[in-house]
């Protein structure tokens, strides 16, 4: 797998063949063309997006650390012995993940993983058939169809200047 950063500098030249050939409209030279690719959209743009990152991160580590709480993981692992077969466990998967999700995306994407993994080692562990892979797409279910109108989504927290109807 090659590294990232190669993919970096390659989009980085692209980027900058890009500029070059349309210096007639951007109006700028070849030297401010390389400033502000080198200067302001790789330093300054990887600064301005660490504080974004580390927001997804805390907010990824606190729904780690909410699924993994022993009484929300007992409740996760009590809940992965209900379904009796793959139509209901990936139903259930992916109720709870759509539950969660609606609340915070990151507690969605986490809880909806982990009662996958608690189905899966349930199922194996009584000897059901069960096609884990429905499984694990369903965890996500939450992630991709109710964290953008959940309570924690972008547009819910924007201030808004009145009502939206």
């Amino acid at each position: 797998m090659p590294d990232p950063l190669i993919f970096a500098l390659i989009l980085s030249i692209i980027t900058m063949m890009a500029l070059f050939i349309m210096q007639p409209y951007t109006k700028m030279g070849p030297a401010e063309t390389l400033k502000w690719l080198f200067m302001d959209a790789w330093y300054k743009g990887f600064w301005e997006l660490l504080a974004f990152a580390m927001q997804m991160c805390l907010i990824l580590v606190t729904g780690y650390a909410i699924a993994y709480h022993p009484k929300v993981y007992g409740g996760l692992r009590r809940l992965a012995t209900v379904p009796k077969n793959t139509k209901q466990a990936a139903a259930l998967t992916a109720a709870i993940s759509m539950i969660c999700g609606w609340i915070n995306w990151g507690l969605g994407l986490i809880v909806g993983a982990v009662l996958a993994r608690a189905i899966g080692v349930e199922f194996y562990r009584q000897g059901k058939p069960l096609h884990y892979p429905v499984i694990c797409a369903a965890g996500y279910a939450g992630l991709g169809l109710t964290w953008h109108w959940g309570i924690s989504s972008s547009a819910a927290t924007l201030k808004h200047p009145g009502p939206c109807f």
